[in-house]
């Protein structure tokens, strides 16, 4: 089952996140003029999940972070100024490589609490990346070799992860 959520609201933090390149999700405008205030989330780990509560519950908790970031960035009340984004609509589509017409809006109910947006099954070999993302495979072996968890830690600077990304 594939999903695709419409997001609204702060155009600023949008363009940028349009402009980021992310195994993990995608914001896009659906626009060949860019004047579209319409933007579009994926994310490869919603691919298979068929509970529409569970991808809601995600997309917010995702909603959520950016969120945050944006005030911690911004300042509290500069953020509160120019608005937050949100959840629009989401959508899902059975068919293998939907087209335009291919997607059905998704029914949720109830009020859905914000959880973590890395959700799904990203492999089941343990040796394959899950998300092909080079950051992303070298935790998923520290969790898994506490040897390399190691050899990681100690040519890093402190207990920190900067050295998974400059490795990347």
């Amino acid at each position: 089952m594939h999903w695709l959520a419409t997001l609204n609201g702060n155009s600023i933090i949008l363009d940028n996140l349009d402009r980021m390149n992310s195994p993990h999700f995608s914001i896009f405008q659906d626009s060949d003029d860019h004047q579209a205030e319409q933007f579009y989330l994926r994310s490869n780990h919603f691919k298979g999940v068929d509970d529409a509560q569970q991808i809601y519950s995600s997309i917010c908790g995702l909603i959520q972070l950016v969120n945050g970031a944006s005030a911690i960035h911004w300042g509290f009340n500069d953020y509160i100024r120019r608005g937050s984004i949100k959840l629009d609509e989401l959508y899902f589509s059975t068919e293998e490589s939907p087209s335009d017409s291919d997607w059905t809006s998704a029914r949720v109910s109830g009020e859905i609490l914000p959880s973590n947006p890395f959700i799904g099954e990203p492999s089941t070999s343990k040796l394959l990346n899950p998300y092909r993302s080079a950051t992303t495979g070298y935790i998923e072996l520290c969790i898994e070799n506490e040897d390399i968890f190691n050899i990681l830690r100690q040519i890093s600077i402190g207990l920190d992860w900067r050295n998974l990304y400059f490795a990347s």
